[in-house]
């Protein structure tokens, strides 16, 4: 698992032809978001809090001509090669890995077994699939996955949970599963806890985990590597 201390949002748009030896971003346009700014993405499952804060910034980002995308399974490991370069070129970006103790979850199969029934595996060139997962107004939690594994559903439940989650289920197949749970009964008055990481939302996590899914999420120390910034500056200019 990772926390990183630093992030930013990225759009990038390839092009495709030959790829070069080393793929690097071409033109890259990086513009401070204000605070008051909407929302204008939503966060992916592998999104990683900024600690212990920092500015938002949207990047457009173009590769250099000759670059072509490549299978699924390599793209997201490579584009990540360009973000790293980038933000050592732009950003001037030094950072090490450290790994501390810290609480975590492990996903594990609860008393009475595993309820969710395997489905086939996605057949490539289709990627394995993500969990989606989203909180509602009312406190609950939708979510979503088609052909995913134990694996994918850790992760996702990391961002929701707002700690690192371990998959120790064992289990290697893939799952398809679109769950609503509604959120809690609360005295009047009271508002939901809909944050990420919230005590409301963790235990509804659990609580249905259990009793839908045949899963527990058990409380644990374990070593969480971070991602620790040595130097980094604002962004040249464009």
């Amino acid at each position: 698992m990772r926390r990183i201390a630093f992030l930013v949002l990225i759009f990038a748009t390839a092009l495709t032809a030959q790829q070069p030896a080393t793929p690097a971003f071409d033109v890259v346009s990086i513009r401070v978001i204000p605070p008051n700014a909407p929302p204008g993405a939503s966060r992916d499952q592998y999104f990683s809090p900024i600690l212990p804060g920092g500015e938002y910034y949207s990047i457009a980002a173009k590769p250099a001509d000759g670059f072509t995308v490549p299978p699924p399974a390599q793209y997201r490991e490579q584009l990540r090669l360009m973000m790293r370069a980038m933000l050592a070129d732009r950003f001037h970006l030094r950072l090490h890995t450290e790994n501390r103790p810290e609480s975590i979850f492990k996903l594990e199969i609860a008393k009475g077994g595993m309820k969710l029934k395997e489905v086939e595996p996605p057949v490539p060139p289709e990627p394995t699939g993500n969990v989606n997962a989203v909180t509602r107004p009312d406190g609950g939690i939708r979510m979503i996955a088609k052909k995913s594994t134990m694996e994918r559903l850790a992760v996702s439940l990391d961002l929701l949970t707002g700690k690192p989650v371990v998959d120790e289920t064992g289990l290697t197949g893939y799952y398809d599963f679109d769950v609503t749970w509604k959120g809690p009964v609360l005295p009047d008055g009271q508002a939901p806890e809909t944050r990420f990481g919230g005590a409301e939302l963790v235990g509804l996590l659990i609580s249905n985990l259990q009793s839908q899914f045949g899963l527990s999420l058990a409380s644990a120390t374990g070593p969480v590597e971070y991602w620790v910034v040595d130097h980094v500056d604002p962004p040249t200019e464009n």
